[in-house]
């Protein structure tokens, strides 16, 4: 969960909001990162933390790499969002991350993110059989607090739910 002082800090810190991401182990997610149309064709960014001071320098992904490792950084300029996708979610992954705008004659515009990835708990029933079988899940859905992820086990026919 997340901290009412991590919190705070990065709201009096950089930003207006805060944007709450929740995931689960080995998904992919996308944290969308909306800027100004002045600031299209500036320098976009992405850093673990919640210190604007020094997230440039400890960027994970920027606009000019556009990917590395796990992450990649799309940017839609029409739009003015740009969207960081983080493959292959650990529960290390959680945390604060700030997305920076650079601007070259003044301070960096952020905007905030707090991602929770949460482990996925599997039943006995929901092991897949098979020797090539792997659960892929299909859609989320919510219902009395818990949330089911329904999965096919490839290789198999059998249909499994993930609680947590």
């Amino acid at each position: 969960m997340w901290s009412i002082q991590s919190l705070l800090f990065i709201f009096y810190s950089c930003c207006d909001t805060v944007t709450k991401v929740q995931s689960y182990e080995g998904y992919s997610e996308s944290v969308s990162c909306p800027y100004e149309s002045q600031y299209q064709n500036s320098l976009k960014y992405i850093c673990r933390g919640n210190r604007p001071s020094t997230c440039l320098q400890q960027a994970l992904i920027t606009s000019d790499t556009k990917q590395n490792g796990r992450f990649r950084l799309d940017d839609d300029k029409v739009s003015g969002t740009f969207t960081v996708t983080i493959n292959s979610l650990t529960r290390n992954d959680s945390g604060s991350y700030l997305c920076g705008v650079q601007r070259n004659s003044d301070v960096d515009v952020f905007s905030a993110v707090e991602l929770e990835v949460e482990v996925t708990q599997w039943t006995q029933s929901q092991q897949c059989m098979g020797r090539n079988a792997f659960p892929t899940p299909l859609h989320k859905k919510n219902g009395m607090g818990k949330t089911s992820v329904p999965s096919m086990c490839y290789g198999t026919r059998h249909q499994a739910n993930i609680v947590s």
